[in-house]
C-alpha cells in the first residue's frame, strides 16, 4: 500500500486522511491534510465543502463562507451545501445573507429537516423567537428522533415536552439537560432548574455554556456564592465568554461592589462590543451607584431590544433629543411595566419645560394607569396604549427621559405627591371601607407578590407565606390589596392567624385600576410592600411606605439605605441575607407594633412614615440606616 506522503499529488488521499481526522476531532491534522488537498485540487467540490466546514468550526466565517460559497457555485442543485454556507454566514454575522440561503435550500429540498433546524437557529439569532417556532417545528415532524430539533424547540417552546424528549433520546448529551434547566428557568422556576442544570455541568464540566447557565439559574434562584463559581469556572473554560464575565458584573453589583462590577462589564464588553444586553446591565450597575450620567447613558441600550426597537420603529417620527420642539407635540410612551411608569411620571414637568413654550405633552402608558395618569401636571392629553394617537412630531420612550434631559442625581425630582386621588374615588372608598373596629386603629395595605413574569420576581416577591407572622401583629387592619394568582391562601392565613372579621379585608377582585388602588391606599394609613408596582404608587402618592427589599435589590433602591430619595415617605427594609424573609418581618413586626403603640386616635398625614429616620442627602448612597420605630 502507498503511503500518503508519497502521494503529494493525489487529493482524493489527502481528503480521505483529513476527514478521518476531521471526524475524530483532530482538527490540526485535518487542516494540514485539507491544504495539501487543496494545493492538488484548488475547485475540488467536496474539498472546498469540507474544508469550509473545518474553517467554521475553528472560528474563521470569513473564509469558511468563501470557500463553501465556491463548492455551491459547482453543485448549485445540493441544498446540504447552501445549509453549510448559510451556518458559515450565521457565524460571522450576516443574519439576512444566511436566512436567504437557507430558503434557497428548503426550496430544493423542503422536507430536508436540517435545513428547518438552521433556519430556525439563524431566525432566532436575529431575535425572532416567534418566527423561528414554526420552523423548528417543522425540524422536529420530519426527524421526530433529532435531539438537537428537540432542544431547539424545546428553548424556544413554552412547554417542558421537548425538553423531557431531548434527554430520553440523548440521556448522556448535556444539551437536553441544559435546555429542561433554561426552560424551567423561564418558568420562574429556579430551584426546580437546579438539578437538570447541574447534570448537564456534570455530563459536560468544561463546556462553558453548561456552566454559564447554571450561574444564570443560581443567580435567579438567591444562590450567588455558587453562581458566582460557574460563572468562574465558565470563563475558565472559555476565558473570552462576555456572558461569563457580565454575570459576575452583575453579581458584584448586586453586592454592593461598584468598581468590581465597573470592571467587570469593562472587559465583557471588550469581548462583546455590540452586546446591548452588557451595555444595558453596565448601564444598571452605574446607576445603582449613583453614577447617572454614563448609567443612563448605559440605560438607553434596553431600546435595542427586539420588542421595544419595534415599537419605537413602528411611530415613524423622529426621536426627541432633549431640545425645544417650537410648539411641537412631543408623545412620550410608557414601555415597561406599571411600576416603572408610576417611577417616571414624575419627570413630566420637566420634559415639559424643556419641550419649551408652546410644546404640547401627549402621555401614552398601560390602559390600567390611565385615570391616575391624567392626575399628572403638564400632561395636555393621556391616552391608553392601543388607543388612536393624536398627530405628534418628536416621540420618547418614558424610562429615557433621564438621559434625554441630562438629569444627575441631584437633578432627581423627589417632590412627593406627584399623583393624586380623585374626589370621587377616595369618598366611594371611605364609604365601602367604613371606619376600622376600635381595637385595630391603624389600618395597613399590604402585597405580597409582584408579576412573575418579571426575571427576578422569585427573588423581590417574598409571597403571602413569610409574611403571615405579621397577621397576628394586634391593633391592625389589614386591607389585601394584592391582585392575580397570589391572592391564594389569604383567606387560609388570615383565619391560622386569628384575624376576626372585618379586620382583614380581601380587596383583590375589587380593584378596577390603580386609581382604585390609589384610593384604598389614600384611606389605609400605612402601605406595606415588596418591590412591586403598588410600592412606587404608594411613593408617588406621598403616602406612609415600607418597602421589603431583597437582598439583590433592584437598582433603584440604591445600596444599603433605609430610605429613598426617589419616595421620601419610604423606608427600605432589605434583607441581610439572600432569601432570609424571617428578619425582615422581624423588624416589620416590631415597627408595626410600635406604631400602633403610639396610635393616639389622631389620622396620620400624608408623608408620616410613622417611624424616625436620620437624615441623609442625596448624594449618602452607602450610608447604612436604620428606623427607630
Amino acid at each position: 500500500m502507498t503511503h500518503l506522503l508519497e502521494t503529494p499529488d493525489n487529493p482524493d488521499h489527502w481528503i480521505t486522511a483529513a476527514l478521518a481526522h476531521h471526524r475524530a476531532g483532530r482538527l490540526a491534522a485535518a487542516g494540514t491534510c485539507y491544504r495539501r488537498a487543496l494545493a492538488a485540487a484548488p475547485e475540488h467540490p467536496t474539498l472546498l465543502h469540507l474544508f469550509g466546514v473545518w474553517h467554521a468550526q475553528t472560528g474563521d466565517a470569513r473564509r469558511a463562507a468563501a470557500l463553501i460559497r465556491r463548492s455551491v457555485v459547482q453543485r448549485p442543485d445540493d441544498p446540504a451545501r447552501r445549509i453549510d454556507l448559510a451556518k458559515a454566514l450565521l457565524l460571522g454575522g450576516r443574519l439576512d445573507a444566511a436566512t436567504d440561503r437557507l430558503h434557497e435550500a428548503l426550496a430544493l429540498a423542503p422536507a430536508l429537516a436540517a435545513g428547518h433546524l438552521a433556519l430556525a437557529k439563524t431566525v432566532r439569532a436575529a431575535e425572532q423567537p416567534q418566527a423561528a417556532r414554526p420552523a423548528a417545528r417543522r425540524a422536529v415532524q420530519l426527524a421526530p428522533g433529532d435531539p438537537e430539533a428537540r432542544v431547539l424547540l424545546a428553548e424556544l417552546d413554552d412547554h417542558d415536552h421537548h425538553a423531557r424528549a431531548a434527554i430520553a433520546l440523548a440521556p448522556a448529551a448535556a444539551a437536553g439537560h441544559l435546555a429542561f434547566a433554561t426552560r424551567l428557568a423561564r418558568a420562574r422556576r429556579a430551584i426546580a432548574a437546579a438539578g437538570p442544570a447541574a447534570r448537564a455541568v456534570r455530563l459536560a464540566p468544561t463546556d462553558p455554556g453548561a456552566q454559564l447557565n447554571r450561574g444564570h439559574i443560581e443567580r435567579a434562584a438567591g444562590q450567588f456564592d455558587s453562581a458566582a463559581d460557574a460563572y468562574r469556572r465558565a470563563i475558565a473554560a472559555e476565558p473570552t465568554n462576555a456572558a461569563a464575565h457580565g454575570g459576575l458584573g452583575h453579581l458584584a453589583a448586586q453586592s454592593g461592589d461598584a468598581a468590581g462590577a465597573e470592571a467587570l462589564f469593562a472587559r465583557a464588553r471588550i469581548l462583546a462590543p455590540t452586546d446591548a444586553g452588557l451595555r444595558w446591565n453596565q448601564g444598571l450597575a452605574r446607576l445603582r451607584a449613583g453614577d447617572w450620567p454614563r448609567g443612563w447613558h448605559g440605560f438607553e441600550a434596553r431600546l435595542a431590544r427586539s420588542e421595544i426597537a419595534a415599537a419605537v420603529r413602528a411611530l415613524a417620527r423622529p426621536p426627541w433629543d432633549g431640545r425645544p420642539i417650537d410648539g411641537g407635540t412631543l408623545l412620550i410612551h410608557a414601555e415597561q411595566g406599571y411600576g416603572d411608569t408610576l417611577q417616571f411620571l414624575r419627570f413630566l414637568p420637566a420634559a415639559a419645560a424643556a419641550a419649551g413654550p408652546g410644546g404640547r405633552l401627549v402621555l401614552e402608558v398601560q390602559p390600567a394607569l390611565v385615570p391616575l395618569a391624567r392626575t399628572v401636571a403638564l400632561a395636555d392629553r393621556v391616552i391608553g396604549q392601543g388607543d388612536p394617537r393624536p398627530p405628534f412630531d418628536r416621540h420618547c420612550p418614558l424610562l429615557s427621559l433621564p438621559a434625554r434631559l441630562g438629569l444627575t442625581l441631584a437633578d432627581l425630582p423627589a417632590a412627593v405627591p406627584y399623583l393624586a386621588v380623585a374626589p370621587d374615588r377616595l369618598a366611594r372608598w371611605r364609604d365601602r371601607l367604613g371606619a376600622p373596629p376600635p381595637d385595630r386603629p391603624v389600618t395597613v395595605a399590604l402585597a405580597w407578590a409582584g408579576n412573575p413574569a418579571f426575571t427576578d420576581d422569585a427573588l423581590r416577591s417574598p409571597g403571602l407565606g413569610p409574611l403571615e407572622p405579621l397577621l397576628a401583629c394586634p391593633g391592625v387592619r389589614w386591607l389585601a390589596i394584592q391582585v392575580g394568582a397570589a391572592r391564594a391562601g389569604w383567606a387560609a392565613a388570615v383565619d391560622a392567624a386569628g384575624v376576626p372579621p372585618g379586620a382583614a379585608i380581601d380587596l383583590g377582585e375589587a380593584l378596577d385600576d390603580f386609581a382604585d388602588t390609589a384610593a384604598v391606599m389614600a384611606v389605609a394609613d400605612l402601605v406595606i410592600t415588596p418591590c412591586t408596582a403598588p410600592a412606587h404608587l404608594a411613593g408617588a402618592l406621598g403616602r406612609p411606605l415600607w418597602v421589603l427589599l431583597s437582598a439583590a435589590a433592584d437598582w433603584r433602591w440604591f445600596d444599603h439605605r433605609a430610605d429613598s430619595p426617589w419616595y421620601p415617605t419610604a423606608w427600605l427594609i432589605r434583607q441581610r441575607r439572600p432569601g432570609d424573609w424571617h428578619a425582615v418581618v422581624d423588624a416589620v413586626a416590631a415597627a408595626l407594633t410600635a406604631r400602633v403603640d403610639a396610635w393616639d386616635g389622631t389620622p396620620h398625614l400624608s408623608g408620616d412614615t410613622g417611624v424616625s429616620q436620620p437624615a441623609a442627602t442625596k448624594h449618602d448612597l452607602n450610608k447604612e440606616q436604620s428606623p427607630t420605630g
